[in-house]
């Protein structure tokens, strides 16, 4: 049987708690350079048939158990991080993980003993996710009698590293001790746009700021300061958010050349060792693809490099962007979009090599798990890239300490 964690992690929730001590810890070593990352162009567009190679995974003996205990739906559910809803419907399609939301943060002692029963019922635990970047994204800021004003990137990035370490752990004690193991964050973008603009996380203040020795050595200063914690890190958006425009909202393309796009794959690179993984941007690479980043197996490979053994998740698959790229003839709605073209985005999006798909509507996570399971029996190499991902997923589990080392399956 698989212990669930937490229990020994529980933070009482009442407000005079809920500011963990302020835990100076070793300061990072010294500054981080980014190793080079090469960047093989697309020679066009990447068709839908197009697939990702499949890198090998070290073997663990508990995923090995786990992995080879799971069916088609199991395995693509694994795969899946949906915003959370309640547990009945969580546990009954066995997603990879939930996506907690803002106001989930109101009650956190409710969410916690929801989320500790989540974790106690289900076969595989949950990752449990939040975006807690700081500055303008700023979950916690829900808690009630949290201070306003959290920190944010570009407070962070003027800071010396150990300070910055140490506020990492800080929200990653809280962060644990409201359940929550994995932070999307921190964010590795430029606060300048590809074509010397100030770029959307500019605007926003969610950069650490404009090149990576401003970038890489804040970022991994924070993400460890969160594993201190027991919490991961996704940093994002691979390669580099380098536009003005909202790309939830509408396909953004970016004009940077091949070097700009390597540049920015390296600062996720120097983050492989602090950092579970990363998140992928939404944005059209012309040099490298046609197709936006997540959907694109040329951008994804590259991002693989620079994160061999790390999880690789998509941005929302539902959001609006992406569902517009596949069907630009289509008036894009909140809650419609046909079956076929959604199997077809979610396809994409596994064959392009991500290890975990988005997906902030409960329903339509449910509705491409049956889907994509449907696919399985009859296609070998599909199957091939979903259990490589779910291994991946499995393994990242075991790091987290949600499943022991010894763990066999249910």
């Amino acid at each position: 049987m698989i212990r669930r964690p937490g229990s020994d992690l529980l933070v009482g929730m009442r407000t005079t708690v809920l500011l963990c001590c302020l835990v100076l810890v070793a300061a990072c070593t010294s500054e981080v350079v980014p190793p080079p990352v090469t960047v093989t162009p697309a020679p066009a567009p990447v068709p839908a048939a197009t697939t990702a190679e499949v890198p090998e995974v070290p073997v663990a003996s508990p995923v090995d158990s786990l992995l080879a205990s799971l069916d088609a739906r199991a395995l693509v559910g694994q795969m899946i991080v949906v915003y959370r809803a309640d547990n009945a419907f969580l546990l009954d399609h066995g997603f990879g993980g939930v996506l907690l939301f803002k106001t989930m943060l109101r009650d956190p002692v409710s969410l916690r003993r929801d989320l500790d029963a989540l974790q106690a019922a289900a076969p595989v635990p949950y990752l449990v996710a939040l975006d807690q970047e700081g500055g303008a994204v700023s979950r916690l800021d829900a808690l009630p009698g949290w201070e306003q004003g959290t920190p944010g990137a570009v407070a962070m990035g003027g800071w010396p590293q150990d300070a910055v370490r140490a506020e990492g752990r800080r929200i990653g004690l809280v962060l644990a001790g409201l359940g929550v193991n994995l932070n999307l964050a921190p964010v590795l973008d430029s606060a300048v746009a590809w074509d010397g603009a100030t770029g959307w996380m500019g605007r926003r203040g969610r950069a650490f700021g404009a090149g990576a020795a401003e970038i890489v050595p804040a970022a991994r200063a924070f993400a460890a300061g969160c594993r201190d914690a027991g919490v991961g890190c996704l940093a994002k958006h691979f390669p580099g958010y380098d536009v003005a425009a909202n790309s939830d909202l509408e396909p953004a393309r970016s004009g940077a050349d091949l070097p700009a796009i390597e540049a920015g794959a390296a600062r996720f690179a120097a983050l492989g060792d602090v950092a579970t993984g990363l998140m992928m941007s939404s944005i059209i690479y012309p040099p490298v693809d046609e197709a936006p980043a997540v959907l694109s197996p040329a951008v994804v490979r590259l991002a693989r490099r620079a994160s061999p053994a790390g999880l690789i998740m998509t941005d929302d698959l539902w959001g609006t962007a992406l569902r517009g790229w596949q069907r630009p003839d289509l008036q894009i709605l909140p809650a419609e979009y046909p079956d076929a073209d959604w199997l077809a985005l979610g396809e994409r999006a596994v064959r392009a090599g991500n290890d975990l798909l988005l997906v902030t509507y409960p329903a339509k996570a449910a509705l491409l798990q049956r889907l994509l399971a449907e696919r399985l029996p009859a296609d070998a190499e599909l199957r091939g890239l979903v259990e490589a991902a779910v291994r991946r997923v499995l393994a990242a589990k075991v790091e987290l300490g949600l499943v022991p080392r010894g763990t066999s399956a249910p």
